[in-house]
């Protein structure tokens, strides 16, 4: 819009006014590789610490240069002094001296930038900035003006300054921001470990290969000591690569692939190139034009849902934490303030997905289910967006009214009048242990020690071993749960004592249109191309709905950039440092937070975490265990949204209770897909909560949490890279 006016004052006003809106301009690159993470930390922030947030109506280079002439002379001089038609930056009186800081960007300095290079913040090319700013010079001169300036390249800033902000995820940075800019990862918008080709390929953008030399950037200097004529260029790298000519074919070997170019590429890129600057502007496009392409895109899927990807977050969860917060139903959540006590039952009795071996090894026609019949087949479902479908329930709404224990509160749990969380014991009596041996249903971290361990661990371990485990018990001391998880134990015959807690709340489902919204737009995203990209958008979303909730401020470290001189300073705060580690001309400094505001509602993600487990708890119990004998099916594995196990049939419903059949065939849809029609499937496949057949095969083998092996198609190897691996059933 700005670009189509046609008053070019009006244009520059306009550009003034919308940068200052925006504060900070959002620079968006794509952190995925240790390359990448090593180049953002260590030079990064240097240059933010040199081109740090303007203060008034100077940049804080600026400010820092002044204040050095003032020291050289001893004296303060007058700044933004005016002078006929301009504004001097500095102007010493005694002397009759004016004193100009030109930055590199606004002045179109002729080392930095190619006189054909467009200044976006005013629509000017840089040449046409430089001779404005020569003229300025030389019309002062010509006014009887002592004239002193100096470049911003040329002046080299104090490095004592620091840069705070600084978000990072384990070793990766999320954010780094010095106020006139904030770089931002695209990865935290993005599915876990999605590469840039399938982030350009996701978005309709076309990806294209180039070839530079990057052992030349890897090794600067012995680069230049191969090419003594590039010495003089060492303090400006943009320089040397403008003098660097096309080097030889070992240049351009790649490490990580073990490859090296054809001497036919070598020959086409001599032929059109002269030096590395120009070669290095063309590689860097290949990436970056179709990377600004689908940025917008996103920028414009979010905008699409009235967010705004530049201001409203800088990660998926954070942008669909306001989405809910924007379209929830009318109801409220209360935080904690003056009940650090509840808060803090939350957090200690807040349990991920379990995932569990129950069986390890099951194969047709070798192995049998109990020690009876032969196995046939290994079934695994997988629960349909099952944190989706729990957000969909009934979430504890309101304030939170806290309840003395009374009698029949037991009874009010079974009858629905009362909503909300209770503490107590738990146990599975006597009698009923056998029935619930094989998935044990109270789920809790506990301490594994080296007495729990079976012998061939212990073989593997130290005596002191120790190690904090969720897993599947009989009982529970302290423990908190929602009432519908709560009101599913009592009816499957768990004893409760000991209630020590109880919190009543208000019962609603405000977030259900959301999981509506996200289903409706998958299954949108199935039908038509056109809405793949919104689907698979909304699909993340739709995963990524809860986790804000939970977030453990205590885990949050403050991490900051400083130059050498501020060194000294940061190492002896002894309460709340942590460490540090070398830079270029700086460190980066984590320390301990000292205090945080609790403003997230903990409850939402302890009732998700909940309601999960009790679906998983329900498919076992109240679907497989209802319409099938023991003696046709074994359990095998579960993870926190699936469970594999083995059947002495061909298929599921070979093995129903004859006598429970046509109820089965009423009520599967209950529980399963359908599959009578291909538009039945695929409608049922997007709905939250239902299972569906994700693998139906001979063979089974479970060695560990997420360390399973069903066929080269469908296994999970935790911690190891499956590319590298090579697995058959004999070698598991």
């Amino acid at each position: 819009m700005i670009t189509a006016l046609e008053d070019e004052k009006v244009r520059k006003q306009l550009r003034g006014q919308l940068l200052e809106w925006l504060d900070a301009l959002p620079v968006y690159g794509f952190n995925s590789s240790s390359y990448d993470i090593n180049v953002i930390k260590k030079y990064l922030p240097q240059v933010l610490m040199k081109y740090n947030k303007k203060h008034g109506n100077v940049s804080k280079s600026e400010k820092l240069w002044i204040r050095s002439i003032e020291e050289e002379l001893g004296r303060n001089i007058e700044q933004n002094k005016r002078i006929g038609r301009y504004n001097a930056d500095g102007y010493d009186g005694e002397t009759n001296t004016v004193y100009e800081f030109n930055g590199c960007f606004f002045h179109g300095c002729r080392k930095c930038y190619h006189p054909d290079d467009v200044n976006p913040h005013t629509g000017d090319k840089m040449n046409v900035l430089y001779e404005k700013t020569m003229r300025k010079e030389a019309k002062l001169k010509q006014m009887g003006y002592g004239m002193k300036s100096v470049w911003g390249c040329e002046f080299r800033m104090p490095t004592n300054e620091e840069i705070n902000g600084i978000i990072k995820c384990n070793n990766k940075c999320r954010m780094i921001s010095n106020g006139s800019f904030t770089f931002k990862d695209i990865l935290a918008y993005l599915a876990p470990n999605t590469s840039l080709e399938k982030f350009l390929k996701a978005f309709d953008t076309e990806v294209h290969k180039g070839i530079f030399p990057l052992k030349v950037t890897q090794n600067l200097t012995k680069y230049a000591d191969e090419h003594p004529e590039l010495k003089q260029y060492s303090g400006n790298v943009i320089q040397l690569l403008k003098h660097s000519p096309i080097p030889s074919k070992k240049w351009f070997y790649n490490d990580l692939k073990g490859e090296a170019i054809s001497s036919k590429q070598h020959i086409e890129i001599h032929s059109k190139y002269t030096n590395l600057y120009d070669l290095l502007m063309d590689y860097n496009n290949l990436d970056v034009k179709p990377g600004v392409e689908a940025t917008k895109k996103l920028c414009n899927f979010f905008r699409s849902l009235n967010l705004d990807m530049h201001k409203d977050g800088i990660s998926i969860p954070g942008l669909t934490l306001k989405y809910l917060w924007n379209t929830k139903e009318e109801c409220e959540f209360q935080l904690f303030k003056g009940n650090e006590e509840l808060y803090q039952k939350y957090r200690d009795n807040l349990v991920g997905g379990p995932s569990i071996v129950f069986h390890h090894y099951h194969e047709r026609n070798k192995t049998r289910i109990r020690g009876g019949k032969l196995c046939q087949k290994i079934l695994g479902y997988d629960a349909n967006a099952l944190y989706l479908w729990a957000l969909s329930q009934d979430m504890p709404c309101g304030e939170h009214k806290m309840i003395e224990p009374y009698p029949d509160i037991l009874e009010d749990v079974m009858n629905g009048s009362f909503f909300g969380e209770i503490e107590c014991d738990i146990a599975v009596p006597e009698h009923v242990k056998e029935h619930f041996a094989e998935m044990p249903p109270i789920f809790k971290n506990t301490e594994i020690q080296y007495k729990d361990l079976s012998s061939d661990t212990k073989a593997q371990v130290k005596p002191n071993y120790k190690s904090k485990k969720l897993i599947g018990s009989m009982f529970g001391n302290k423990m908190l749960f929602p009432t519908e998880l709560l009101k599913w134990y009592l009816e499957h015959g768990l004893m409760v004592s000991n209630i020590t807690y109880a919190v009543k709340y208000e019962r609603k489902a405000p977030f259900k249109s959301f999981a509506q919204q996200v289903s409706n737009e998958r299954r949108a995203g199935d039908t038509s191309p056109d809405y793949k990209l919104r689907g698979e958008m909304m699909k993340l979303m739709g995963k990524s709905s809860y986790g804000k909730c939970i977030t453990d401020f205590l885990k949050h470290e403050t991490v900051k950039i400083v130059g050498p001189n501020n060194y000294n300073k940061n190492v002896r705060r002894v309460k709340d440092y942590i460490g540090h580690q070398d830079l270029v001309d700086g460190f980066e400094f984590r320390f301990k937070k000292t205090a945080f505001k609790q403003s997230l509602p903990i409850q939402i993600g302890f009732q998700v975490y909940q309601l999960a487990k009790l679906r998983m708890l329900q498919f076992y119990y109240d679907f497989v265990d209802y319409y099938i004998d023991r003696s046709d099916f074994q359990y095998c594995m579960m993870d926190t949204d699936s469970a594999y196990f083995a059947i002495s049939g061909s298929s599921l419903q070979d093995v129903v209770k004859p006598h429970l059949l046509g109820e089965f065939k009423q009520k599967r849809q209950v529980w399963l897909e359908r599959d009578d029609t291909l538009e039945n499937k695929l409608y049922d496949s997007r709905a939250p909560g239902l299972f569906k057949l994700e693998y139906e095969g001979d063979c089974i083998i479970s060695l560990a949490s997420k360390m399973y092996y069903c066929d080269e198609n469908k296994f999970s190897s935790k911690g190891i890279n499956k590319g590298k691996m090579k697995l058959q059933n004999t070698s598991i």
